[in-house]
């Protein structure tokens, strides 16, 4: 069975948190229950998973207190015999709380045999056993999609302790420096300038040039995550792009070089072009997935440090850099021991970041207003998603929106739908998706 890149991309942010989490709890499999939450919820797509974030089909029961929904489900009381029924089912507010919840809800009891097991059928097999599904096909069913996935990939073995700890801990430096590089992006008070560089301003940044985006982002992402000292080497070796190839001194690998596509790039790759000592011709960017970028591009003409256009610092689809790509460098970790400093030095640094408030609900076909200035209108929901011009907004937007196609503060619009991308929420409104809430900040109250 060919998987597509969907079902790759379900398949990993399942696993990473099931490797998580499952240790926490004693339980030592982790392939039967990622097949558990690629059936349960229709690799992710089902209404209980894409909405209230259960991708196990886990019901309320007595001892749930949380928030719940009452949906419709078949239940087989007897061998090959479906009985339509409603019940409640728990509601998560994220994919991590909802694998979370899993192994929460295994605590019961009745569970407690789990514990200890290694081989994925057996798993299947006891938990089948100790009332977990009805369905007389279940342990077939979940156990063929171990197989046809080649999901016992993702079990530990005697040997994968230490590497486990590598990976995952380099899976959280590249996601924690990407977030960095799009905070900036989306924060229009910050924009390009080669003069004020924040390099390794993690602080107070104000603007950045194409390397110092990306350096000092993944200098926040070690710095985060204790690793003090490639923290410091970074700081010592790495200005511009004609030294970031020094990068590979401290985890990085250069995956690929004169790279003229992105079929194999990776979130958290670093696309450089060095193409000459004194920086002219060169640029770099950061990998926000397999599709699409973060950099810094142009001060369009502009001398302060804000950004004017919102395209200063941008997210977009990979292109072909003009002067032509050089390097794709990779962070995996490779040579370092990833084991925290917990010495002073290594104190999680206080970044930008946004006022932490509590998620609001929207109502299609109510109306919200926008509470900060200019907020881009993109095709899609989400960063990665073109963000339009003034000319491609409805002729209402328009009288509410800056020449550059980003709307005022202050500009009523109508919710004609919602989606949740994470904790993140996004609104569908005439003129396109905006961010309604992102990065636990409100944008449309």
């Amino acid at each position: 069975m060919a998987l597509s890149n969907t079902q790759k991309k379900f398949i990993a942010s399942i696993a990473i948190l099931v490797k998580k989490y499952a240790p926490r709890y004693g339980i030592q499999v982790y392939s039967p229950i990622i097949a558990q939450a690629i059936l349960e919820s229709g690799w992710g797509e089902s209404k209980l998973a894409t909405q209230y974030h259960n991708y196990f089909g886990l019901k309320c029961g007595t001892a749930w207190k949380g928030k719940s929904v009452n949906m419709t489900t078949k239940e087989e009381y007897s061998p090959g015999t479906l009985t339509t029924i409603k019940d409640n089912f728990r509601v998560y507010d994220s994919m991590e709380a909802g694998v979370k919840g899993y192994f929460e809800f295994i605590q019961l009891a009745r569970y407690q045999n789990l514990k200890g097991i290694k081989d994925p059928k057996k798993y299947l097999e006891t938990i089948r056993a100790d009332g977990y599904a009805t369905s007389s096909a279940y342990v077939g069913n979940v156990y063929a999609v171990i197989v046809v996935c080649n999901l016992t990939q993702y079990d530990p073995t005697e040997n994968s302790k230490n590497d486990k700890k590598e990976k995952v801990t380099a899976q959280q430096i590249i996601d924690d420096a990407v977030d960095f590089a799009v905070q900036m992006a989306n924060d229009n008070t910050h924009g390009y300038s080669q003069v004020v560089r924040s390099l390794y301003n993690i602080s107070a940044p104000k603007s950045f040039d194409c390397s110092s985006l990306v350096l000092t982002a993944y200098y926040y992402a070690f710095m985060k995550n204790g690793l003090s000292e490639q923290a410091a080497f970074l700081k010592q070796n790495c200005g511009y792009t004609g030294n970031m190839l020094q990068m590979k001194k401290c985890g990085f690998e250069v995956v690929a070089t004169k790279q003229t596509a992105h079929a194999r790039m990776k979130k958290g790759d670093v696309e450089l072009a060095d193409n000459n000592p004194d920086g002219s011709n060169s640029h770099v960017a950061l990998a926000i997935d397999g599709d699409n970028i973060v950099h810094a591009r142009s001060s369009e003409g502009t001398k302060n440090t804000i950004d004017d256009s919102g395209n200063e610092i941008r997210t977009q689809p990979w292109y072909l850099y003009s002067h032509g790509w050089t390097h794709r460098l990779r962070f995996t970790g490779k040579g370092l021991s990833m084991v925290k400093n917990t010495t002073d030095s290594a104190k999680k640094p206080q970044a930008t970041q946004p006022v932490n408030t509590a998620a609001p609900s929207y109502l299609v076909g109510s109306t919200y207003t926008l509470q900060v200035d200019s907020l881009n209108v993109r095709t899609g929901a989400g960063v990665q998603y073109h963000a339009k011009k003034w000319n491609e907004l409805t002729a209402n937007a328009r009288q509410h929106a800056y020449t550059n196609g980003q709307l005022k503060k202050g500009t009523r619009v109508t919710c004609q739908g919602t989606k949740k991308i994470g904790d993140d929420i996004w609104m569908k409104i005439p003129s396109g998706w905006i961010a309604a809430y992102y990065e636990k900040k409100t944008y449309v109250q």
